[in-house]
């Protein structure tokens, strides 16, 4: 059984779970930023993410911690900080912006703040453990803002370039006359590594260990074998916002 979309699935001895786990996602991007010893790391969270707020805190112990406000009176999330919040958490030189939050307004607040670089000489580098589409690509968060910012996140899959020259995208587009969504290059990818995977090896358990990793148009795939269970696929990228275009981290 090849599980293609869902984020659990029950890993009995015969399933192969090809998107990577919600964990594994997070652990590629504060891995990442783990690298650099020279960024001084800021948290920015709502009060719905404390959670991940402090684990974050923990994984950057000298990282400064910043919250939205609350409403007076009700003491609701406010979903916002105000410019004098950021400049306090800011210091000279590279930073690095955890922003940890589903809710668009917050990520148009808190990018429109760091984007005005309203404290000199520094370099902003924005950033999250999880990729909420709705917040971060709502018509109300800027993308001019996020790629000034290098937003930087992990995801399962690289963005199709238009540029490239790929016979399954200009196929496509020949039959439909529009170029595939991320949902018809995943099931390209599937099958095509599945179909590659059969015809090369003796069976899908022995190509786990022969091709350690595959990868196609937008996904790729290295499945690695629970002790007590299926397999699961640990290939994850890095992408950023680059020049108003989603482009692969190249570490």
């Amino acid at each position: 059984i090849i599980s293609p979309l869902t984020k659990t699935v029950n890993l009995g001895d015969n399933v192969f779970q090809s998107r990577p786990s919600e964990d594994m996602l997070e652990d590629a991007i504060i891995n990442h930023f783990k690298k650099d010893s020279t960024a001084h790391v800021i948290i920015i969270s709502d009060k719905k993410h404390k959670s991940i707020s402090d684990k974050l805190k923990r994984e950057f112990t000298r990282a400064s911690v910043l919250s939205s406000r609350t409403e007076r009176k009700t003491g609701k999330d406010a979903y916002y900080v105000l410019d004098q919040d950021i400049i306090n958490v800011l210091k000279p030189g590279k930073n690095v912006v955890f922003l940890e939050t589903d809710n668009a307004g917050f990520v148009s607040n808190v990018s429109s703040l760091l984007n005005s670089k309203i404290v000199t000489g520094t370099d902003i580098i924005l950033t999250t453990t999880k990729m909420d589409k709705k917040a971060f690509e709502d018509e109300e968060v800027r993308n001019t803002h996020l790629s000034n910012l290098n937003f930087t996140y992990s995801d399962i899959k690289k963005s199709y370039n238009e540029d490239e020259n790929n016979s399954f995208a200009k196929r496509y587009k020949s039959f439909y006359n529009e170029l595939p969504n991320s949902y018809a290059t995943r099931g390209f990818d599937i099958t095509m590594d599945v179909v590659l995977r059969l015809v090369t090896s003796e069976d899908l358990y022995m190509s786990a260990n022969q091709y350690p990793l595959t990868t196609y148009v937008e996904n790729k795939f290295a499945y690695k074998k629970k002790l007590f269970g299926g397999y699961y696929n640990d290939a994850v990228y890095l992408v950023k916002y680059s020049d108003l275009k989603i482009v692969e981290v190249t570490e």
